[in-house]
């Protein structure tokens, strides 16, 4: 019984949660809109798992959390889902910052 009612306790909470409109969610780039920025090449080069080992001070975006924008490697480490400078052309690069600004405006 007690966990019934903490399910329908939570199933309350979800409902009150303000949801995004489609309007607004078009506003926000995801994943697949950077990665569909890149070339075929790049986009082998980054596809899978998306792990890639950065070095320090490799920049980088977490394509999970694009909202964080532009982020550097404090140390060697491996992570996933994310898009290395390094492993894309600097033109890509450059529309990918392009994008995710104009979604911040």
């Amino acid at each position: 019984m007690e966990c019934e009612l903490r399910y329908a306790e939570q199933e309350r909470s979800l409902q009150r949660e303000p949801r995004m409109t489609q309007a607004e969610q078009s506003e926000h780039p995801t994943r697949d809109h950077i990665l569909n920025l890149l070339s075929d090449g790049e986009a082998a080069r980054v596809s899978g798992p998306e792990t890639q080992t950065l070095r320090r001070g490799d920049e980088y975006l977490d394509l999970e959390q694009l909202q964080l924008g532009v982020q550097r490697a404090d140390g060697v480490k491996t992570l996933e889902h994310v898009l290395s400078r390094k492993a894309i052309q600097e033109d890509t690069w450059r529309r990918v910052l392009r994008q995710l600004k104009t979604a911040a405006v």
